[in-house]
């Protein structure tokens, strides 16, 4: 059902995704290894983005559709395993109404 937690719909422990660090740790000890490791590769990416350009250089750009909704929490998870990212990521959001006309 809409907005049942995974445990809830059978697919898991239950997770309080406002918690960045427990949704990181949902990520890499999810038990499907197939997703296990593309989560961990995109978990790795956004990783070397943060520790290359640094925390405060990560902006992510959210319009609300699934995949930005994937993307920002990707961003969360990744900057909850970086200690140096201390401040709430940087999330841009542009209000168009016009993306289809």
């Amino acid at each position: 059902s809409v907005g049942a937690t995974a445990a809830e719909n059978g697919r898991g422990p239950a997770v309080d995704w406002r918690d960045a660090a427990a949704l990181h740790e949902a990520f890499v000890s999810c038990e499907d290894e197939v997703l296990r490791r593309r989560v961990g590769e995109a978990l790795g990416v956004v990783g070397n983005a943060l520790r290359v350009f640094g925390s405060e250089a990560v902006y992510v750009s959210f319009n609300g559709g699934k995949d930005a909704v994937v993307i920002l929490h990707l961003l969360r998870a990744a900057r909850a395993a970086d200690e140096a990212a201390t401040a709430p990521p940087h999330v841009v959001y542009f209000d168009t109404t016009d993306d289809f006309d």
